[in-house]
């Protein structure tokens, strides 16, 4: 009997432990996710909550079909929109996207913390 002999392959992980920070004193945080499944609807999902982590608001919405970044684009834009709603003008913007986040710190597109 031919006894065929694979390599070992070596699987280096990291484990990143990822938790929810406050924010400063008189701010509220806006957590923002899109998700997308090739051929199904998107949609797109907010957390809103205060330094002392008690609930704001928030929301999911379907999206009908899109890519991820447009899903996770749509969570910005209707999560400014819910936030600014409720009264809050101190912002915290997290979006789980390094892409979103490269567009919006874009001149023109969005303000970082002590931006200009």
């Amino acid at each position: 009997m031919l006894q065929q002999v694979l390599p070992k392959v070596e699987r280096n992980e990291v484990m990143i432990m990822i938790n929810w920070k406050p924010p400063s004193e008189g701010w509220v945080k806006l957590n923002i996710d899109g998700v997308y499944k090739e051929g199904s609807a998107a949609g797109c999902g907010v957390v809103i909550r205060d330094s002392n982590g008690v609930w704001r608001g928030g929301f999911a919405k379907n999206l009908g079909i899109c890519s991820a970044y447009v899903a996770k684009l749509w969570g910005v834009v209707e999560g400014l929109r819910c936030v600014r709603s409720l009264g809050f003008n101190r912002i915290e913007l997290n979006v789980d996207s390094s892409v979103v986040s490269q567009v919006l710190r874009r001149p023109g597109y969005g303000r970082p913390l002590g931006g200009a």
